[in-house]
């Protein structure tokens, strides 16, 4: 009887684990696409994805901050990297290698946001 209340006790901390997880996700892609907007470069996949993990001392307490990479377009034919650090669902850090707007301002501009694509076919 005591094995299946374990068992029981072990799968809900795994789905709660599974649901903060996902929360956390969402906020990192929020945080990386309001970036993208104030940095007026395009969100590639319109994805973010978990890229590390560490464990650091915050408030007396250990917290978790996770790494979330993604990938932006300045002109459509580029890719850049960046990253974000979160902490309790707030960004600590951000790391972005690709050029301010302003430095390449010259180049020809072909992106094209795909979610405004599917919103009209539906």
């Amino acid at each position: 009887m005591t094995y299946e209340w374990l068992f029981l006790l072990a799968l809900m901390a795994v789905i709660g684990l599974w649901l903060s997880a996902m929360r956390s996700r969402e906020l990192a892609l929020r945080a990386a696409r309001s970036i993208c907007k104030a940095q007026s470069v395009q969100l590639l996949d319109e994805s973010v994805g978990l890229s590390g993990l560490r464990l650091r001392r915050g408030e007396g307490l250990p917290q978790w901050m996770l790494r979330y990479a993604f990938e932006v377009s300045l002109n459509g034919q580029d890719r850049h990297a960046g990253h974000l650090w979160m902490v309790s669902g707030r960004v600590v850090d951000l790391h972005t290698e690709w050029p301010t707007p302003e430095a390449s301002a010259g180049a020809e501009t072909q992106v094209v946001d795909l979610m405004q694509r599917v919103r009209r076919l539906h």
